[in-house]
């Protein structure tokens, strides 16, 4: 038998690799970046009405100071929504014996980040609302007369372990500009 011929650490090395693993879950962080998509599963993120309203390119955005040194931005006047939507899966893994993940499991925490610029160096209205899985928009509105970035402008954690879709829309008064800047997401 083959057992027998592993002698004495025989049964010990079997016996650890037969255990079941009883470490918990670990939470694992994922990303969405503008440009790049998804850290976990490559999905895009869906600019509309359509990716050519959108840009990646202004004279007073460092791109050196964004996440992956990509943005997408938009200066927008209409009164048609123009948004961003994505869906999120996250990985807590169990952890089990060397590390190896066995499962894969859905988000439960979503933070957006934002580079809040001052579109043509002037007093800029960057505002947007954050609609996570058809519930209630909430919104996010500030003037912004200097570029901030890596802000944190929705965060949602304790989210049942279910795919997730986030929709960031705005819409915009027939004289009112208004910009978004979307830098990255991380989920959990």
């Amino acid at each position: 038998m083959t057992l027998m011929r592993l002698g004495v650490l025989g049964y010990p090395l079997i016996s650890i690799y037969l255990w079941p693993s009883r470490a918990d879950a670990a939470m694992v962080n994922g990303t969405i970046d503008d440009g790049f998509g998804d850290s976990v599963t490559n999905q895009q993120a869906n600019y509309y009405p359509n990716q050519s309203s959108w840009y990646n390119k202004l004279s007073n955005v460092d791109k050196s100071k964004a996440f992956d040194t990509t943005y997408t931005c938009v200066a927008y006047i209409g009164l048609e929504p123009i948004g961003i939507s994505m869906n999120f899966m996250g990985r807590p893994c169990r952890i089990c014996l060397f590390g190896y993940s066995d499962r894969h499991s859905t988000g439960t925490a979503i933070y957006v980040f934002f580079i809040l610029a001052n579109f043509n160096n002037s007093l800029t209205h960057n505002t947007a609302n954050f609609t996570l899985d058809n519930h209630e928009p909430v919104l996010f509105s500030k003037y912004v007369g200097m570029t901030q970035y890596n802000v944190l402008v929705f965060s949602h954690t304790n989210l049942s372990n279910t795919l997730h879709t986030l929709n960031i829309t705005t819409a915009a008064g027939p004289r009112e500009a208004i910009y978004i800047n979307f830098d990255y997401a991380i989920y959990t």
